[in-house]
């Protein structure tokens, strides 16, 4: 009799165990889930934030026809590694300055701007 009851008691508590680990696996993997969804539009927000900041700060780059001031701006960029190359486009919308974090970057810019917006190529966000 005490072996039924030891058995009784060894399959509740492997069921409340395996209902406990189930639920716990189910949550984690939807914080998972969220997290990543959620990482990139952090990494979108604050990539157009510091676009926005780049441009108010060019303003008078742009207003003096100064490049150099253009290009020193652009080179703050280097205090985010995560910022490969960026460009500033004058009002007439040609090319005014450039930034590339190494020199031998392949990074290629248009001679007239695209639209107002973002895109992911190969994992990348321009």
């Amino acid at each position: 009799m005490k072996f039924a009851l030891r058995s009784l008691r060894q399959r509740a508590f492997a069921g409340v165990l395996l209902t406990t680990v189930s639920a716990l696996l189910i949550a984690g993997s939807v914080m998972v889930v969220e997290e990543l969804s959620n990482y990139r539009e952090r990494i979108i927000q604050d990539m157009t934030s510091q676009a926005e900041l780049m441009g108010f700060a060019s303003t008078p780059a742009l207003l003096f026809n100064d490049t150099s001031l253009g290009e020193s701006n652009l080179a703050l960029l280097r205090a985010r590694p995560e910022i490969l190359a960026a460009a500033i486009y004058n009002p007439s919308g040609r090319l005014f300055a450039t930034y590339r974090r190494n020199a031998s970057a392949a990074a290629e810019f248009p001679e007239i701007p695209g639209i107002d917006d973002y895109r992911i190529l190969d994992d990348r966000l321009q």
